[in-house]
């Protein structure tokens, strides 16, 4: 069995072993530790305001805006189109 590992140190495992292209992905999230591998990964993150942690991602990144809902999020995700 692997050591439980933090969800900073999962995006940034999954990024290299998949060679992933980090201005070409999202991750969404309401957590702060979601927040945090946004940030260490330099992937664009889009808070899921309806989640359980979106105040603490709030008030720890302060730049975030929180999304309303669903339609709010694919909006979003239309701007961001994949390449």
């Amino acid at each position: 069995s692997h050591p439980a590992r933090s969800k900073v140190e999962r995006a940034l495992s999954l990024v290299t072993d998949h060679e992933l292209e980090t201005e070409s992905a999202v991750l969404i999230g309401d957590g702060t530790d979601d927040a945090a591998a946004a940030v260490a990964t330099g992937i664009p993150f889009y808070l899921a305001g309806w989640g359980y942690g979106t105040s603490a991602v709030v008030r720890d990144f302060p730049k975030v805006v929180p999304l309303g809902s669903f339609r709010e999020l694919w909006a979003c995700l239309s701007v961001h189109p994949r390449t």
